[in-house]
């Protein structure tokens, strides 16, 4: 009887060997893919709950009116503006994530009325977080409260 294994034996065994690594592969690239674009989901909406905490607090010598949520032009950097005036952010997501919504300023926040201070004065209130092909991330303010919330792919 011989000892150790045939060249049939060995292929086979590399065959499987390379089938089991490019599979974790694409599963550790998906899976890292989705936790970046979660990431960036919480950023924005740290820095919309940020804005709406600012729209509904008493101001004294602060600017007054809307507070206006924009997405720049590199789709990366998000920020909530009174006029010229940064309130919250800017911040800018990691390369290859995409910020999206229907309008730029994507939305404002009333500031003055005080029946309605708080809420939503235009937009949907919606922003989206995409990286790739994946799914996107929608970052979505309630229009009456305010409150923001992450609902996931």
């Amino acid at each position: 009887m011989k000892k150790g294994f045939t060249l049939v034996e060995l292929l086979v065994v590399i065959a499987i060997v390379s089938l089991l690594t490019t599979v974790s592969v694409a599963t550790i690239t998906s899976v890292k893919q989705k936790r970046q674009t979660k990431v960036a989901a919480e950023q924005v909406k740290n820095v919309l709950s940020e804005a709406h905490a600012y729209a509904i607090s008493p101001k004294t010598d602060a600017p007054t009116g809307p507070v206006n949520i924009t997405i720049a032009s590199d789709q990366r950097t998000i920020e909530a503006k009174i006029g010229g005036v940064s309130v919250a952010g800017p911040v800018t997501v990691s390369s290859g994530i995409t910020l999206t919504c229907s309008a730029n300023p994507c939305f404002s926040f009333k500031t003055s009325d005080s029946n309605t201070i708080g809420q939503l004065k235009s937009g949907d209130g919606k922003i989206f977080a995409k990286k790739g092909t994946g799914e996107p991330y929608t970052i979505t303010v309630s229009k009456l409260s305010g409150n923001v919330i992450i609902t996931t792919p």
